[in-house]
């Protein structure tokens, strides 16, 4: 009996044909064989992997082209981050709970960065202890991103412990389809609109200030700090300055600071949720 995958095989030779190599992912590219009655292309390359489309020379989208585009980058975020579990993807601007006058303020600044975001590419940081609420506020600023720009860009959420872990599973891995896998991953990381960093430093454990983070650590976030220096960014951490200094050394630190003047929110005063008991579903994460 012939298999899922083989049938499906069979259907995109028959009405599709592959036009080259995703720029955005590394996947391929494909359109359809048929032209319209013109001799038009029926639609532009599109990768089935992550979603791109081509650039081409086409007639203009359709009206329900954006409800199209919108599903496909909300399930590219889906798809392509790197969190700790799937709850974080439901926190949003409008459950974050502003019970203070101080998370209050935070909440209406993390909206007004999001044009800083979109015309400068600014590196916008959100720093503080613990359980403040910065990683509810870093992925209610992506999903904010996605709809200012009319799900025109990419974006995603990237934990900085869980992709340095999940890195570190796959040093013995050999298998050519996980390798493939982890570098489109690296490659959407380096190439999307928008990435937030959560939680910056946290993958090197509980360090005191002036430690420093492992060869293998530093090389795996400079690596994507360098990547993205001229790209907007978000990062949150619980480190001051000169820890970050000290665990990635000054140039990972200049990098990763560029354009953030004026993109700094600091969560100060601001008592830990999880000591209190806060575990509502519209709960923050920190």
């Amino acid at each position: 009996m012939q298999s899922t995958a083989d049938f499906m095989g069979v259907i995109t030779d028959k009405y599709l044909r592959k036009t080259g190599e995703c720029p955005e992912c590394g996947g391929t590219m494909y359109e359809w064989r048929h032209t319209n009655a013109d001799g038009s292309p029926r639609c532009q390359p599109t990768c089935m992997t992550c979603g791109y489309y081509g650039k081409g020379q086409y007639a203009k989208p359709k009206d329900d082209f954006t409800e199209s585009l919108q599903a496909q980058r909300i399930k590219a975020v889906k798809t392509w981050s790197v969190v700790p579990n799937s709850s974080y993807f439901d926190k949003r601007l409008s459950n974050f709970k502003a019970d203070t006058d101080e998370l209050n303020a935070l909440k209406l600044k993390a909206k007004i960065q999001v044009n800083g975001l979109i015309t400068d590419k600014a590196h916008v940081w959100l720093t503080g202890m613990t359980g403040t609420g910065k990683s509810h506020l870093a992925m209610a600023i992506l999903w904010e991103y996605l709809s200012q720009t009319k799900y025109q860009n990419k974006a995603m959420f990237i934990s900085v412990s869980d992709y340095v872990a999940y890195r570190k599973t796959l040093i013995n891995i050999k298998d050519d389809k996980t390798q493939q896998e982890f570098r489109q991953l690296e490659n959407y990381i380096k190439t999307a609109e928008l990435v937030v960093l959560d939680d910056l430093g946290a993958e090197n454990g509980t360090m005191e200030q002036g430690n420093s983070a492992t060869l293998f650590n530093v090389g795996l976030i400079s690596e994507i700090i360098n990547a993205r220096e001229d790209k907007a960014t978000v990062f949150t951490t619980n480190l001051s300055s000169s820890a970050i200094k000290s665990m990635y050394g000054e140039r990972v630190y200049s990098r990763a600071m560029a354009n953030s003047k004026d993109h700094i929110l600091v969560f100060k005063g601001i008592p830990d949720y999880r000591t209190k008991g806060l575990m509502s579903s519209a709960r923050r994460d920190g």
